[in-house]
């Protein structure tokens, strides 16, 4: 899943994965390329790139699950 969102000036795509070994296989399979290719990617970009990968501890579908049970 691809998320994009505008924050002032900043713009921030958010990938998701259904569990790490989902994230793995996006990554072996070139997903993400160009986020490592950081010479290309700040060429495309008016600001160097700033990359962080995060791992979500809780999620909206959480509170849902729990609020059902």
């Amino acid at each position: 899943m691809v998320r994009r969102a505008v924050f002032g000036n900043t713009l921030c795509d958010f990938e998701a994965f259904p569990d790490l070994a989902g994230r793995q296989a996006h990554v072996d399979g070139g997903g993400g390329d160009i986020f490592r290719d950081v010479t290309r990617m700040n060429a495309i970009l008016a600001e160097v790139a700033r990359v962080h990968r995060v791992d979500v501890l809780m999620s909206k579908d959480y509170f849902a699950y729990c609020k059902a049970g």
